[in-house]
């Protein structure tokens, strides 16, 4: 296995000409080898790859599975509406954004509703989170100009269920925009 060493960079402090053609390619070459190297070390970890290995059960419990919580991520986005062009209406639009909701799957931590968003008419664009016919939360906005909005911590319900999104607008002159509609983990 190859590995960089400044010492590869000297040669090109002298060459001149055809000479540095040729320095500058096996230098080339050289780069593709360490880089080849290094994308088998990372892609296929085993003990040839580094010698002071670390572990697999400090990684993994015994059942194989590692919880979300131990990666340490401050927050997991769950996409719910992402269309090629933005969702409009001048009145109420259901957006889709099926997600089918377990509390027992997602114990503990916050959820928030989060939408990039807009309005043309003067008024309000909402964006609602439901199960069934139930409000869970929304996230409102009166820019003109397209703005993330976040909403506070949803109380999640604490049973199963499809939630949907639905786009609203505050009046038949205004029309409401959504581009993107995500929920937010906070394990």
């Amino acid at each position: 296995m190859a590995w960089f060493d400044e010492g590869l960079l000297a040669p090109l402090q002298y060459a001149r000409g055809a000479n540095l053609k040729e320095t500058v390619d096996a230098l080339r070459t050289e780069l593709v080898s360490v880089l080849t190297s290094m994308a088998f070390a990372l892609n296929v970890l085993d003990e040839n790859n580094f010698p002071n290995a670390v572990s697999g059960g400090k990684i993994l419990k015994a059942d194989h599975s590692t919880p979300v919580a131990a990666l340490n991520w401050i927050e997991i986005p769950f996409p719910l509406v992402l269309p090629p062009q933005p969702a409009s209406t001048t009145s109420s639009l259901d957006c889709g954004g099926f997600f089918v909701w377990d509390p027992i799957k997602f114990p503990g931590g916050k959820w928030y509703l989060e939408a990039a968003m807009k309005q043309a008419g003067g008024g309000t664009a909402k964006v609602q989170l439901k199960l069934g016919g139930a409000v869970i939360g929304e996230v409102s906005t009166q820019a003109t100009e397209w703005t993330v909005v976040r909403g506070s911590a949803l109380s999640m319900p604490t049973t199963s269920g499809a939630l949907t999104v639905t786009l609203v607008s505050s009046a038949t002159t205004v029309t409401a925009y959504a581009w993107t509609v995500r929920l937010i983990w906070q394990p």
